[in-house]
């Protein structure tokens, strides 16, 4: 006879696995997105890859990137789960952003034909202490904010730890 789990163990967003398999999917990847980014009206996904490893030199620190899409108007999407606060968000968002031009601008090309992207950094905790869901950061110059350095754009999404979130529920947890 089959004993029955009382105790059944929750496996959520923050899963390595779990987070790969929903991420797999093209229409989970574009709901995601669409909830953290609505304004860039995305309309499909031209490209993903789950998992996908860039090491530029034997010799450098390399990356692997939870999920990366690439969308209808040629924009890339790096989407990250950060589950423990390292302290490093800013530097590792920067270090992500340099890997996804490095592989997208390729040799002879101008800096202008650098891609548009975004480092989206989805934690399981509170990244600032702020109480916000949803933190945005620009480049812009100190005493002119109306004066953006055109850069890239990076959003980082607190997931409340300890909360357990339905599958159906999740897209509406990221649009909040």
């Amino acid at each position: 006879m089959k004993k029955e789990n009382k105790n059944p163990v929750y496996f959520g967003l923050t899963n390595d696995i779990i987070f790969g398999w929903i991420m797999k999917s093209e229409e989970n990847c574009l709901a995601i997105i669409r909830a953290i980014l609505p304004e860039l009206n995305i309309t499909s996904i031209v490209h993903k890859e789950i998992h996908h490893d860039i090491t530029p030199v034997a010799s450098t620190r390399g990356v692997r990137f939870d999920a990366v899409v690439q969308d209808d108007q040629k924009r890339y999407y790096d989407i990250e789960m950060q589950v423990e606060n390292t302290g490093d968000l800013g530097k590792r968002a920067r270090y992500y952003q340099s890997q996804i031009d490095n592989e997208t601008l390729m040799k002879g090309q101008t800096f202008h034909n650098t891609k548009e992207s975004f480092v989206i950094l989805l934690c399981a905790f509170d990244p600032f202490s702020h109480g916000l869901r949803r933190y945005q950061f620009h480049q812009y110059e100190d005493t002119i904010q109306d004066l953006r350095l055109d850069t890239y754009y990076m959003c980082y999404l607190s997931i409340q730890r300890g909360r357990k979130v339905k599958y159906q529920m999740i897209w509406q947890e990221l649009s909040m």
